[in-house]
């Protein structure tokens, strides 16, 4: 898994976070979604936090970094 943390330029109260998991949606659901750990950043900011979204995104190319495929690109 990797972490990765966003800060966006124009919108300084704008914080994007996602991670890159190696399992299916259907795994990472059952297996990781649910640990006690995943909610405490969240909890840390408190009212910071308006809004929270899960979304699923699939590769579609990466140059520089082995984040996604293992592969240099």
């Amino acid at each position: 898994m990797n972490s990765i943390v966003h800060e966006d330029l124009d919108n300084p109260d704008d914080v994007v976070f996602y991670e890159i998991w190696n399992c299916s949606r259907e795994t990472w659901l059952a297996e990781e979604a649910t640990k006690p750990y995943r909610n405490a950043p969240f909890e840390q900011a408190g009212p910071m936090v308006i809004e929270r979204t899960l979304n699923w995104l699939v590769s579609a190319g990466e140059w520089g970094s082995r984040l996604t495929s293992g592969k240099h690109h």
